[in-house]
């Protein structure tokens, strides 16, 4: 008899508390729970902790000074990582997820991020970010704060965040180049891999991606600005010499070629240039209509400028912020044609008129660039 009595009080400790309404107590500078009978349920073992939510039997709980959230049987279900979570809603009761949504918003390391029942990160806006199986995301960029603004990290196709929320800048050349970053606003750039390992130090006032400016190297290299002075490096991070002083070479160099070697050049020029000409007639057959109006949207990769045309543009060179000139030619790409449905984007107000469903496919802002001459990322908004 006493052994039954016995097996029915170890099952009637072990059932969950489930169910109970518990409110936090204080208790020697620790906080714990009782029910509503005055039953403590949860010892007190934590330096902070709030009421349970209102849909989900979680609470809020400070731990080595980090939030988590435990159910009612005292098991941390979100881990305590968190600098703090956020109420939203109001009436009776702010809550932190919500039953309808399941979502909640929570500051990790300063950034602002949503979270799902488990505290795993959920990713509030992703966007396209080179041509290869990767995005660039945003620590905060969501119907709830509508601001466009945030931190950027990278996914995988799985939308696997890689690399963490807490850069202000990233650029993609591809996955076996270093990817360009700036952490801080208004800080150094430098360069990652996509482990998120600095690879080139954070010492630049401003710098490219890595691309192939013209002939005078064989592999993408990119241009890096220090004490206003600007060079070419290569993915190792080795300077290549300075801009001005590798064009100075370049045009030694073409100037001391012999009269056999000019007339191989020249014929080889000529050739290329009549190769261009005829992928101009293409490009203009295709992309004008019987009555001469049709125009389609062409957009530059190297220097990110948009431009209208009946025809693939053809200029020589990429403007760039306070120079005249580039080291690189344009990388012109058909884009679509263009219509009558109206795109703005929020970064920089470029408006386009495209039959396409929504232009994504803009890397870089055209006509905006920040202090260092750098062009940001488009978003853009149906009119």
């Amino acid at each position: 008899m006493i052994k039954k009595i016995l097996s029915v009080l170890l099952v009637i400790i072990s059932l969950p508390s489930f169910g109970q309404n518990l409110y936090p107590i204080k208790k020697k500078d620790l906080w714990g729970y009782k029910n509503y009978d005055g039953k403590l349920i949860i010892k007190a073992q934590y330096e902070n902790a709030l009421e349970f939510e209102p849909y989900f039997d979680l609470a809020p709980v400070q731990l080595n000074g980090k939030w988590g959230m435990i159910d009612k049987n005292n098991t941390m279900v979100i881990p305590n990582i968190y600098d703090q979570f956020i109420y939203q809603g109001g009436g009776y009761k702010p809550y932190i997820f919500s039953d309808i949504r399941n979502e909640g918003m929570a500051i990790l390391n300063g950034n602002k991020i949503k979270i799902d029942l488990t505290g795993k990160q959920i990713i509030p806006f992703i966007e396209k970010f080179g041509d290869e199986e990767y995005a660039v995301c945003y620590a905060e960029r969501d119907y709830i704060f509508q601001s466009g603004q945030g931190k950027r990290g990278l996914v995988n196709k799985n939308k696997e965040l890689i690399i963490p929320t807490e850069y202000e800048y990233l650029q993609f050349s591809g996955s076996e180049f270093p990817i360009t970053a700036m952490k801080e606003k208004d800080g150094k750039f430098g360069y990652i891999n996509l482990q998120n390992e600095v690879v080139i130090p954070f010492e630049y006032e401003s710098c490219t991606g890595f691309h192939l400016p013209d002939s005078t190297f064989t592999e993408p290299v990119a241009k890096v600005k220090m004490e206003g002075v600007w060079s070419y490096i290569n993915k190792e991070g080795e300077n290549l010499g300075l801009v001005d002083e590798v064009q100075l070479t370049k045009m030694k160099e073409f100037s001391e070629r012999s009269d056999e070697e000019f007339e191989e050049w020249k014929k080889e020029f000529e050739f290329q240039n009549e190769e261009r000409l005829k992928v101009e007639e293409v490009e203009t057959e295709n992309t004008s209509s019987s009555s001469g109006s049709e125009t389609s949207i062409y957009h530059c990769g190297f220097c990110a400028t948009t431009k209208i045309a009946t025809k693939m543009p053809n200029d020589n060179n990429c403007p760039s912020p306070g120079e005249s000139n580039t080291a690189g030619d344009h990388h012109w790409k058909k884009l679509g044609l263009s219509g009558s449905t109206t795109y703005t984007c929020r970064e920089c107000s470029l408006s386009i008129q495209t039959e396409d469903k929504t232009p994504l496919y803009f890397n870089n802002c055209s006509g905006h660039r920040d202090s260092s001459g750098n062009p940001g990322g488009h978003s853009w908004q149906k009119q």
